[in-house]
């Protein structure tokens, strides 16, 4: 789990993000929230969607974790899965359709 002890807002924040067979769209907003929030405990709940989201995330977001989910129980039990995974005080839970939210610009 990550550490709750950050002084800056994004280091109190966990960001997760729920994802299923949207892998492009996951990788964006996963991306954005990196280059945002740097010091954010990103973490991305795969609900068994079985695309290789987590080899995508490795290489192209490499501070994200993966969360697997064995089988998809809906987004709801991902966003739970997510907020339980962290030790942060603050989660942000997102659909990854809405990454523009995360958008620096």
């Amino acid at each position: 789990m990550a550490s709750t002890s950050g002084s800056s807002p994004a280091e109190r924040v966990a960001a997760v993000i729920v994802h299923f067979r949207t892998p492009e769209e996951t990788v964006r907003a996963a991306a954005a929230v990196a280059q945002t929030a740097p010091g954010a405990d990103l973490l991305v709940v795969d609900n068994a969607s079985g695309d290789g989201i987590a080899r995508r995330l490795a290489a192209a977001v490499p501070g994200a974790r993966v969360v697997e989910e064995l089988v998809n129980r809906g987004y709801g039990a991902g966003c739970n899965r997510g907020a339980r995974e962290t030790s942060r005080r603050a989660p942000c839970i997102r659909r990854c359709s809405s990454a523009r939210g995360w958008s620096p610009a």
